[in-house]
């Protein structure tokens, strides 16, 4: 708890100082409005920061501490196990082998393992007599998480390429960014269902929103390129 008091609100001070110039990026690609890119003379962004201090000020004050705890804690995770990943997909190649699974979709459903792993653990050790098929899906998880990430150390090769020679590498790939993966999602299955909830319905929504985004850019260009082809 005292650690939790201590370095959360420095979290939350670094979202705050970090929040304007993400939005602007955003804005730029077409994720937010303009306003969020309108800079005053000494270029900053003075609109933007107006309307996120407004906004976190505004969720500060009616959102109770816990569900924001729960979703900050979960979202941080979230990033990390991004990371993890992203190391993964740079520094491995998929398979060769046509009949093999692809890298990623290994990695998907090594995530997807982990997270239920961690539901069923916890299932598994909050109560004294559980269940016998609980036992026997923990079991069955916890195998299947080990197998896939097996299969990601043993098929997928590590990619070489001429950019990488005399830069620093992160050492004991896969297994490094497999385990972290492994902790960040055990440790989100342990929160309540109401902050997997949230954790679930943030996610989704902006995913959602996301794909909208790029099918609409999508649908844009290639109605600008039937205009000119007609030209």
């Amino acid at each position: 708890a005292i650690g939790e008091l201590a370095v959360l609100p420095l979290v939350v001070l670094v979202t705050i100082m970090a929040q304007p110039r993400l939005c602007y990026a955003m804005s730029v690609d077409g994720l937010l409005p303009q306003i969020f890119t309108e800079m005053d003379s000494s270029g900053n962004l003075r609109e933007g920061t107006r309307i996120a201090g407004i906004v976190m000020v505004t969720i500060a004050t009616l959102v109770p501490f816990s569900y924001l705890d729960d979703l900050i804690s979960s979202g941080i995770l979230l990033a990390f196990t991004m990371t993890d990943v992203s190391v993964i997909l740079v520094r491995q190649a998929s398979p060769t082998d046509v009949s093999c699974y692809p890298l990623k979709n290994k990695v998907v459903a090594f995530n997807i393992l982990s997270f239920v792993t961690g539901l069923l653990l916890r299932s598994f050790y909050s109560h004294d007599a559980t269940a016998r098929w609980v036992q026997i899906l923990t079991i069955f998880s916890c195998v299947g998480t080990l197998f896939i990430g097996y299969k990601i150390q043993t098929h997928c090769n590590w990619s070489r390429n001429q950019q990488s020679i005399g830069l620093f590498l992160t050492p004991f790939v896969p297994v490094l960014p497999l385990i972290g993966c492994f902790v960040n999602l055990y440790l989100i299955a342990q929160l309540e269902l109401s902050g997997l909830l949230a954790i679930i319905g943030y996610v989704g929504l902006f995913v959602g929103f996301y794909f909208y985004h790029v099918q609409r850019r999508a649908n844009n260009r290639s109605e600008t390129e039937r205009m000119l082809s007609m030209h």
